[in-house]
């Protein structure tokens, strides 16, 4: 059976860090930071190294690579945008909608994950969708339900229907899209990011429902989630903002299981969520406000999880 967490990840530590022009046609989170592209740059690197050493001192295994000097690629902390790993000894390569973040997609990082004695026997490449124009941003745009085979996709410029149908028929998922939009700065904004809204764990969902615009498709969400022996932990629209929903949990080496998000994240819960978070797992915070702001990602986005087997 397929597991839901994993005790291994792969981060990718940013050398050209920066405010992406491309991807900002779509992520309305994006923000101008005010200092030196250089300043953005060496703050980016030092959170994800941050990162790599809170999940290292907790017994989480991290296979760490280092940004493409060369390439100049703006987004490439966000490897989830990109990459996944399967439990059937597979990867899938991802189409991504920006021009400057296709080099992303590198062979030597698939070298170093067999080094790291993961075997890797197919990659099931989807990335040609791009010149169709349609695009699959990875775990960013999926959310899986790796143990109850469902899959979510909030759809989105960055999240095409028929390229998800696709893959969780590859996969034998059931899958689940939705229309999903939040409230920001006086507009009502669609969700470019699945995990933007939704997070899954092992006995728990954090989900943000009143962002799913149709009501049917908002109550088909919970009960699929609940039917699948998940306790639904609701978020509001001001939570997933605050990227709530981009926590990701992960498993130490010894088998205890960590809730790992961004501190900024962990400041808008309530005591009441903190609580019932808490009941189920540890939660480990890390500060990454250039990342959230300049990039207008988080930890999901940051974070992919290796569900090789070794």
């Amino acid at each position: 059976m397929d597991k839901q967490i994993a005790n291994t990840v792969l981060l990718i530590e940013p050398l050209n860090f920066g405010f992406n022009n491309e991807s900002a046609q779509y992520n309305f989170l994006q923000q101008q930071a005010g200092i030196s592209n250089q300043e953005i740059s060496a703050l980016a690197r030092t959170e994800l190294c941050c990162i790599a050493a809170a999940l290292r001192a907790k017994g989480v295994n991290v296979i760490l690579v280092q940004d493409d000097e060369f390439q100049k690629t703006p987004s490439s902390v966000f490897v989830a945008s990109w990459i996944s790993f399967h439990e059937d000894s597979r990867i899938v390569a991802y189409p991504i909608a920006c021009e400057n973040r296709k080099s992303e997609r590198r062979g030597d990082i698939l070298s170093i994950i067999v080094d790291n004695d993961f075997p890797v026997y197919d990659i099931v490449d989807i990335s040609t969708y791009e010149n169709e124009g349609k695009f699959l941003h990875g775990t960013e745009s999926v959310v899986f339900d790796r143990v109850n085979k469902v899959a979510y996709t909030a759809i989105s410029p960055v999240s095409d229907a028929s390229v998800f149908s696709e893959l969780s028929a590859k996969y034998g998922y059931f899958p689940i899209s939705f229309s999903a939009a939040l409230d920001h700065e006086g507009e009502r904004r669609p969700v470019f990011s699945t995990n933007l809204v939704l997070s899954i764990a092992d006995r728990y969902a954090i989900v943000c429902l009143e962002s799913i615009s149709n009501r049917e498709e908002r109550g088909f969400v919970r009960k699929v989630l609940v039917d699948g022996g998940k306790r639904i932990v609701e978020i509001t629209q001001e939570q997933a903002l605050k990227f709530v929903g981009s926590a990701i949990q992960l498993q130490k080496v010894n088998g205890e299981k960590l809730l790992l998000m961004s501190e900024g994240a962990y400041t808008a819960l309530s005591g009441v969520q903190i609580e019932t978070l808490r009941s189920f797992n540890e939660i480990l915070t890390v500060d990454i406000p250039i990342m959230e702001q300049v990039g207008g990602a988080s930890i999901g986005s940051v974070v992919a999880s290796v569900f090789l087997p070794k």
